[in-house]
């Protein structure tokens, strides 16, 4: 009986003017929602505030809680997958185009590797050609084919530039 309870439980009355005051501000929330919302907006809001609830009541339902038809229901969540698919769609593609991006760039961090190394070689082969034309003593015809003999080797790569100089050193 109602009055037992209010002798059992002491502060009875506080509880049931809180529960009270909850009930009212959640009426009062829900007529709001119903006049002032669209249809999708009361249930975008609804969504946000219950998505787990989607999963455990029936659509009708929910549809008969949010003041709407289950058709009209089924139309807004069909719209919605739609504007999700395209977010996912739109996300994606920046994301490769992220990708992309990066792989560019580190394309051209090896690229710009890969002409360091050659302009070091070329300045290498240029002070190792320098120092086999002063190192040779013989005449101007035979320094030029021991220069000629020593770029070839460098442009082959069968040796290395200790290997090649020691080559053209032997052969004066």
């Amino acid at each position: 009986d109602y009055n037992e309870i209010s002798n059992k439980v002491p502060r009875w009355d506080k509880l049931e003017k809180l529960f009270l005051a909850k009930c009212f501000s959640i009426l009062e929330q829900r007529v709001v929602s119903h006049l002032a919302l669209s249809a999708e907006e009361r249930y975008n809001q609804f969504f946000e505030l219950n998505p787990k609830l989607f999963n455990q009541v029936p659509l009708n339902q929910i549809a008969s809680m949010l003041g709407m038809t289950p058709e009209t229901l089924s139309r807004i969540r069909k719209k919605q997958s739609y504007i999700i698919e395209a977010q996912w769609y739109k996300e994606k593609q920046i994301l490769e185009a992220q990708w992309q991006a990066e792989a560019i760039e580190r394309l051209a961090q090896a690229r710009a590797k890969e002409i360091e190394y050659e302009a070091t070689a070329a300045i290498d082969y240029f002070k190792e050609s320098l120092a086999i034309r002063k190192n040779i003593k013989d005449k101007s015809g035979r320094a030029e084919s021991s220069y000629n003999l020593a770029k070839a080797y460098k442009f082959k790569g069968d040796l290395d530039s200790s290997d090649y100089y020691f080559e053209i050193s032997s052969r004066l």
